[in-house]
C-alpha cells in the first residue's frame, strides 16, 4: 500500500504522540529481546498506519510496515490485533465491504474473520502468517488506553522460517507483556476492558 504524504503522517503522529511516547522504551526492549522488527500502529480509516518502528539485530528485517505505511486491518499481526478489539459496529462496517486479497493466505471470508477475531480476543494475540506479505510472519497484540478501549497495537515480525510454532508462543508472551506494560503506562482501566469485552 502507498505510504502517506509527510503532512498526513505528521498529523497522525501528532495526534498519537502520547501513545508513541508511552510505547517507545518498551518497543526498543522488545526488539532487543527478539532480534526482529517491532512496529506500532493505530487505526486510520479501514487501515492501520505505522507510527513507530524499531529494527532488531537480525540481518534480515521485514519491510512490510515502515513509518507512515498503511496495511489493511484484516491482515498482519498488529493490524488484525487492533481490528479484533474495535467496537463490533466498526468491525461489521468494514466486513460489509469487499476485502482485498494480498496473498494466497489472505482471509477475506467475513465468517472466517469473525472466528479469527474470537480467537484473538481469547488468546490475547494475533498471528499474521503470510496473509499480508509472503514469507513473513508477525505477532500482534492490542494496546489499551485509559478508557479501556483499544488505541493501538504492536507487532513483532520477521521471516517465516524464524517463527516455528514454539517461537510464536515464546514471542507472543513477550509481546503480550509489552502490550500490558504500555497499556498500564497509558493508564488503562482494567475494569473498563472487562466491561467492554463482556
Amino acid at each position: 500500500r502507498i505510504a502517506m504524504s509527510l503532512f498526513q503522517m505528521g498529523s497522525v503522529a501528532l495526534a498519537n504522540v502520547s501513545v508513541r511516547s508511552a510505547a517507545a522504551p518498551t518497543l526498543s526492549e522488545l526488539s532487543r529481546e527478539t532480534g526482529d522488527t517491532v512496529c506500532l500502529v493505530v487505526e486510520h480509516g479501514r487501515d492501520a498506519i505505522c507510527i513507530d518502528r524499531i529494527d532488531g539485530d537480525f540481518p534480515i528485517q521485514q519491510t512490510a510496515l515502515t513509518m507512515g505505511k498503511t496495511m489493511a486491518l484484516h491482515v498482519g499481526g498488529a493490524p488484525f490485533a487492533l481490528f479484533s478489539h474495535l467496537p463490533s459496529e466498526r468491525v461489521e462496517a468494514i466486513l460489509r465491504e469487499p476485502l482485498p486479497r494480498f496473498t494466497p493466505s489472505t482471509v477475506v471470508d467475513p465468517i472466517k474473520i469473525r472466528k479469527r477475531i474470537e480467537r484473538v480476543r481469547k488468546i490475547g494475540y494475533a498471528v499474521g502468517d503470510e496473509d499480508a506479505i509472503e514469507y513473513l510472519t508477525a505477532i500482534g497484540v492490542p494496546i489499551f488506553g485509559h478508557s479501556g478501549r483499544v488505541v493501538a497495537a504492536l507487532s513483532v515480525g520477521g521471516l517465516k522460517q524464524r517463527y516455528p510454532k514454539y517461537r510464536i508462543e515464546e514471542v507472543a508472551k513477550l509481546a503480550m507483556a509489552a502490550g500490558e506494560e504500555i497499556s498500564t503506562r497509558l493508564g488503562r482501566s482494567i475494569a473498563g476492558v472487562a466491561s467492554r469485552s463482556a
